[in-house]
């Protein structure tokens, strides 16, 4: 189990969960870019209950790994959900300086680019 946390509060749920909602939030983030994921959690209480909160750009996700003696939570469709969603996103590439972006840059940094 891993406890996700957020600025609004903290969310037991299962490892395999909490791994995608980390994932698709960074993917996000790379293209600063927001979303709502809905999740199973554990209550205080021991109550599974749900939550939807947001993900992405800014938003400080974190997730921790817990121990306890509750069984391992699973969602198999929403997990495969948030991890598609995010391999659908990719990967940002850094594109090469134009002309007018490095003829911009100052003297000290273009003549460290020049021989790199």
């Amino acid at each position: 189990m891993k406890l996700l946390t957020n600025r609004f509060g903290s969310y037991l749920t299962g490892d395999e969960l909490a791994d995608a909602v980390i994932g698709y939030s960074l993917a996000l983030a790379r293209r600063r870019e927001l979303d709502v994921v809905d999740i199973p959690f554990i209550t205080a209480d021991g109550l599974e209950s749900r939550v939807q909160f947001t993900v992405g750009w800014n938003t400080g996700t974190a997730a921790i790994s817990s121990s306890g003696p509750r069984a391992e939570l699973i969602e198999a469709e929403t997990t495969r959900g948030m991890n598609e969603r995010a391999a659908h996103l990719g990967i940002q590439r850094a594109y090469p300086f134009s002309t007018e972006e490095f003829a911009g840059l100052s003297r000290q940094h273009r003549s460290t680019a020049e021989w790199i």
